[in-house]
């Protein structure tokens, strides 16, 4: 976790620990560790102090993912004038999930929209010119909103990672993504019809999620997506509907398919698959 002196980065820890807000806690709080069903997560606290600069960068470098908060529109500038750059000096590439921290604060004489809409309009440059920048959420320690968010993103954005996936700038799909889906593409279209219907789509479903869809969204999907009268899925609409989803944030409905068709997190197949005993 990374910011100014004052954003609120040890408040947003506890309150993520104790599922309440505590005012005047320390100004650093020790590392902590977090088990979930899935995943384990180290959280570790960090100072903007010039004293604890050298304990930063170590920290940083051995981080998967930033959380870099910022709570004004001064707090806001410091990250593409300092923090973004400071995290490029270092050589470190990995994503960072942008935190308007106390967002309370938006809303004393604004309404929801118009704060929403202030925020995007300051962090959009910051999005623009930094790709490192997986995506900026709204949290409030004081109110309890978006505090679980936060953290699951980051979670997510190790991994999930979007970046092998989506190119921000381009809004479309990397090559190298769209090179595999159109692999499992093809493998899924047995029968050479250049089309997956109902039949492949659910074996699609089962492969990579265990189960089938449901009627009714599988239909939907058809309904937006398909190309024929019978709503069959072409190459070029599947690879449309797999871009949507990562638009949408819905990159890990794609990677659950990418990892049922036994591809590792930088998109090449897994050695136990290529060469198994």
């Amino acid at each position: 976790m990374c910011g100014d002196e004052g954003v609120g980065k040890s408040s947003l820890i506890t309150a993520f620990v104790k599922k309440t807000f505590i005012d005047n806690i320390q100004p650093q709080v020790p590392p902590l560790t977090v088990s979930g069903a899935k995943v384990t997560t180290t959280i570790v606290d960090t100072s903007a102090d010039i004293d604890g600069r050298e304990n930063l960068k170590r920290e940083v470098r051995r981080a998967n993912v930033v959380l870099l908060l910022y709570s004004d529109h001064y707090t806001c500038e410091r990250v593409g004038l300092f923090w973004m750059n400071f995290l490029r000096s270092l050589g470190v590439s990995v994503p960072v999930i942008l935190v308007a921290h106390k967002s309370d604060m938006y809303t004393v004489s604004q309404t929801d929209d118009t704060a929403l809409q202030a925020v995007e309009e300051e962090v959009d440059p910051l999005l623009q010119e930094f790709r490192e920048i997986e995506l900026c959420v709204r949290c409030s320690s004081k109110e309890q909103v978006g505090v679980d968010q936060v953290f699951y993103l980051c979670q997510r954005a190790v991994t999930h990672p979007v970046l092998p996936l989506f190119d921000y700038k381009e809004r479309k799909l990397k090559p190298a993504a769209e090179s595999c889906l159109r692999r499992i593409f093809y493998l899924l279209d047995r029968k050479h019809t250049g089309t997956l219907g109902d039949e492949e789509l659910q074996t699609l479903q089962r492969l990579s999620f265990g189960k089938e869809l449901p009627l009714e969204h599988l239909n939907e999907i058809k309904a937006k997506f398909g190309v024929l009268p019978s709503g069959g899925l072409n190459i070029k609409s599947f690879l449309e509907l797999m871009l949507q989803y990562a638009k949408k944030g819905r990159h890990e409905t794609i990677w659950t398919l990418l990892r049922a068709y036994h591809y590792s997190d930088s998109l090449n197949l897994h050695d136990s698959f290529l060469y198994p005993k």
